[in-house]
This record gives structure tokens, C-alpha cells and sequence, in this order.
């Protein structure tokens, strides 16, 4: 187990950045990263730090303990680089090694005698999921408006919707990830968007090519 503070190495490896590596895309910089390359691995850990935090407070609302688990999969990604076997998405691979961390993490706090039951009714979102969708937005007007309307989906619908649309995973992925099948994944999400949609039929047609920019998915 990683102790909290001992990752520092991790943090200044990431605050070495190059504008040339910037420009590599993700497969890339993994081959780079496997041969040793500091700077790659740096780019990889700047790339995804602020989604996979973004994301996991969305799991588990308590930000020192996400800021843990994001370190320590960096900090094994590049001790154990040259064993890793080759991936076909750095995204998802990056994605799904942080969810099983924080889920295993959460088992760990589950079995404490001192914890009490009530703190985490269960190993899903448990933190305003509509929060972290607005956050994508730019305008107060929208993000009022998606508060609204997102707060009624099932939270592993709003945790799908977020996957395939923010993060740009296939549905196989998503279904990997969150050990459900195809079909379910494109239930949860389809649900989703027909629930947001209908409910967007409803507002007066300004409202609604008022925010097209932002939900023009919701729509195809």
C-alpha cells in the first residue's frame, strides 16, 4: 500500500514538459514511456491528471484520497513500465486502472471495524455527477441549466453519458470498465440521453437552440 506523501517523485516528473511532446499522441508517448523516457511519462501524467481527478471525485467525493490513487498508478506505471503489456488505448488503460484503484481503495475503507456503513451506502458515484458535467462549460447560463436537468439521471448513467461523451470511450470500453455488458452500457447511456432530450422538447425552442452548442449530441 502506497502511504500518503510518498509520491512526490511522481509530482516532479510531471513538471518537466516539453511543447514537442505535447504534440505526441498518446500511443506515442506510451512506446517513448516504456524505453525510459522521463519527459513522455510526464506528458502522459500532465494529460490525464485533471480528468482522472475530475472523474474521481465523482466517485468518492474525498479529494486527498483521489489525489492518492491517481499518484499511485502513476507511480506503478512507471516502476513497472518495461513489464506493462501493450495497450490499444493509453485513455482507457489509464481510466480503468484508476477506477479499479479508487473501487479497491473504497473496498479497504468498507472493511475498517471503525467505519461507519452509513459514510458509503454503496461502491457507486456518490458524489454530484451534474457537477462534473457543468464543469465543462462556459457559459453560467448552461451550467445552471445542466445542474438542473442532469440531477435526476441514475448516477451510473450519468457516469456512462460522461465516459462515451467526455472522455470519448467505445462502448466496448465503457463496458470493460464498468464490468457490464455491451448492450447495458448503450442502455445507460441511451436512457440518459432520451430522459435529458425529452425534457429538453419541453422548453420553449429558444432554450433550446440556446444550448445546442453544448448538447448538440443529445440530439444524433
Amino acid at each position: 500500500m502506497f502511504q500518503r506523501g510518498k509520491s512526490k517523485s511522481v509530482r516532479n516528473i510531471g513538471d518537466a514538459g516539453s511543447n514537442a511532446y505535447e504534440l505526441l499522441a498518446d500511443e506515442q508517448l506510451w512506446q517513448k514511456c516504456k524505453s525510459g523516457d522521463r519527459q513522455a511519462f510526464s506528458q502522459i501524467f500532465l494529460r490525464y491528471y485533471k480528468p482522472l481527478h475530475t472523474y474521481g471525485v465523482s466517485l468518492y467525493p474525498d479529494k486527498e484520497l483521489i489525489r492518492d490513487c491517481i499518484q499511485e498508478i502513476f507511480l506503478e506505471m512507471w516502476l513497472y513500465r518495461e513489464s506493462v503489456a501493450e495497450v490499444d488505448s493509453v485513455k482507457f488503460y489509464v481510466f480503468k486502472s484508476f477506477r479499479r484503484r479508487v473501487f479497491k481503495r473504497l473496498e479497504t475503507i468498507r472493511k475498517n471495524p471503525f467505519f461507519e456503513l452509513n459514510e458509503i451506502s454503496e461502491l457507486t458515484i456518490v458524489h454530484s455527477f451534474e457537477t462534473l458535467l457543468i464543469q465543462e462549460q462556459s457559459e453560467e447560463g448552461q451550467k445552471n441549466y445542466l445542474l438542473k436537468e442532469l440531477s435526476g439521471l441514475p448516477k451510473r448513467q450519468q457516469e456512462a453519458i460522461y465516459l462515451k461523451f467526455y472522455q470519448d470511450l467505445s462502448y466496448e470500453k465503457i463496458a470493460e470498465m464498468m464490468s457490464l455488458n455491451y448492450q447495458s452500457v448503450k442502455n445507460l447511456v441511451h436512457n440518459g440521453v432520451k430522459s435529458i432530450r425529452e425534457k429538453l422538447l419541453q422548453k420553449d425552442i429558444f432554450t433550446i437552440l440556446w444550448l445546442t452548442g453544448t448538447l448538440v449530441w443529445l440530439f444524433f
